[in-house]
């Protein structure tokens, strides 16, 4: 008798557990679908090398309540033969530059802040498509009036990239 109360008990706490497991892995797969969702590609290309690659996290779509009073991205990005020294690096690289702005272009807002972050920092942890050879930033540009923005990604010499995002927020 004895036998049986204990595989009954051990098979319902097993139950349990594999309920709450499961729900568990069910909203860490939401959670990164909806990353996926507001996570975009950029890329500078010149004669079939890519010079640079950028992640672009839309945080304003992930956190509207702390991210309201302007336009937050996450930002990823590596630049092949970037510069050593960290001032020149990544998004402080002087060849290249990112600017916000409608699909007209017009009207291009420069970041109001730049903050580099480093790869333990929590908001890296959390939203960012790692990259282990980019460096991280937080951005800050001004509230554009539109509903679809673009993050317009330049280089000097070898173009740019536009990487649109939809301020809607969906139903997840």
């Amino acid at each position: 008798m004895r036998a049986t109360s204990f595989i009954s008990i051990f098979l319902l706490s097993l139950l349990f557990s594999g309920c709450s497991f499961y729900n568990e892995v069910i909203k860490q797969s939401a959670n990164e679908e909806k990353i996926m969702q507001v996570t975009k590609k950029g890329e500078i290309v010149s004669s079939l090398e890519t010079k640079s690659v950028l992640f672009a996290t839309y945080l304003n779509r992930l956190e509207p309540d702390k991210y309201k009073d302007g336009e937050y991205f996450l930002i990823n990005s590596y630049i092949n033969d970037d510069f050593k020294d960290i001032e020149k690096r990544g998004l402080n690289n002087p060849f290249y530059s990112i600017e916000l702005g409608d699909s007209r272009a017009q009207n291009l807002k420069k970041p109001v802040k730049i903050v580099y972050l480093d790869k333990d920092d929590e908001l890296v942890k959390r939203y960012s498509i790692y990259n282990r050879w980019g460096e991280n930033y937080l951005v800050e540009f001004e509230s554009v009036d539109e509903d679809k923005i673009y993050l317009f990604y330049k280089h000097v010499d070898y173009g740019e990239d536009r990487i649109k995002f939809s301020k809607n927020i969906l139903e997840y």
